[in-house]
């Protein structure tokens, strides 16, 4: 189980999460402490930025880490529970990331913070973060299942990719400003309905991966 974990964490948290931390750091350096203007709508993006890195080194890890884990004698219910463990804890990771990053501009006393956008939302209210968690688990459910269908099922899998990098801009605005507006507009069942629909998407891609992963016959 630590091995699988260890291998996991190598193939997919630590590339997703250092570059993630790259990205964030350019973007304060370069486009604050240098004021370049350009680098500047980078920092805004990060969130999309960790989703889309989340989803393809998910992906990768599936489309040939899971061949080369087995068939190096991992045992399947050791990897599936590794892959479930990973994911969760580079969601946590991730946040935080975002998280610590969107409050850069607070803690240094930039005065133009409201050009922020998501940014400015995430570090000062901290209600979005559970959604925008949801967000980064889904990106690595679908991701690791696009891997996989990737394998068997190229056109499944490139729809699948495709939709979701339509979607992850909107996947993310939804994500900080639902939680956010509801505080003060009352927004009835939608907060909630979203919850349970990002939820109920992560379990499922989860599920989806974890079955294969079971049933994998290593060639």
């Amino acid at each position: 189980m630590k091995r699988c974990m260890r291998f996991l964490l190598r193939l997919h948290l630590l590339p997703a999460a250092g570059v993630s931390l790259l990205f964030a750091a350019v973007s304060l350096l370069l486009g604050f402490w240098g004021d370049i203007s350009f680098f500047r709508s980078y920092y805004t993006a990060l969130p999309l930025v960790v989703v889309v890195l989340l989803f393809v080194f998910a992906a990768s890890f599936t489309t040939s880490g899971v061949s080369l884990a087995l068939s190096m004698g991992a045992r399947r219910h050791d990897l599936a529970a590794s892959m479930v463990g990973g994911f969760l804890l580079g969601t946590i990771v991730c946040v935080a990331l975002t998280v610590l990053t969107a409050m850069v501009p607070a803690l240094a006393g930039w005065t133009d913070r409201d050009t922020y956008g998501v940014m400015l939302l995430l570090s000062i209210s901290p209600v979005s973060w559970p959604m925008l968690a949801l967000v980064y688990l889904l990106a690595q459910g679908a991701g690791a299942f696009a891997g996989l269908l990737m394998l068997g099922h190229k056109v499944l899998g490139v729809i699948l990719i495709a939709l979701f990098w339509a979607l992850a801009s909107g996947l993310v605005f939804v994500a900080v400003m639902i939680p956010a507006a509801a505080l003060e507009t009352p927004l009835g069942v939608l907060p909630v309905a979203l919850y349970l629909i990002l939820g109920g998407l992560s379990v499922l891609f989860l599920l989806l991966t974890g079955r294969w992963v079971l049933r994998a016959v290593v060639r």
